[in-house]
């Protein structure tokens, strides 16, 4: 189930990669952005086998992820 809702929102992200627009609404909807604020963190993150539980090392792992994709 979770290779198609991956699949899902990669088809969806791909039709409107020249949209900026349209990948905001995205993003707005599989974040839910656009509904009642709730407190979402990530207490913990699996690098390659390893652990990581800093806030400020999950949160350069995380850019460093997203900077590269």
């Amino acid at each position: 189930m979770k290779e198609a809702e991956s699949e899902y929102y990669k088809e969806k992200f791909d039709l409107n990669k020249n949209n900026m627009k349209q990948i905001w609404r995205n993003l707005n909807d599989v974040c839910s952005l656009s509904t009642k604020k709730v407190n979402q963190s990530i207490n913990e993150l699996n690098d390659n086998g390893k652990q990581i539980t800093d806030n400020l090392l999950i949160s350069n792992v995380l850019n460093k992820y997203f900077a590269t994709v």
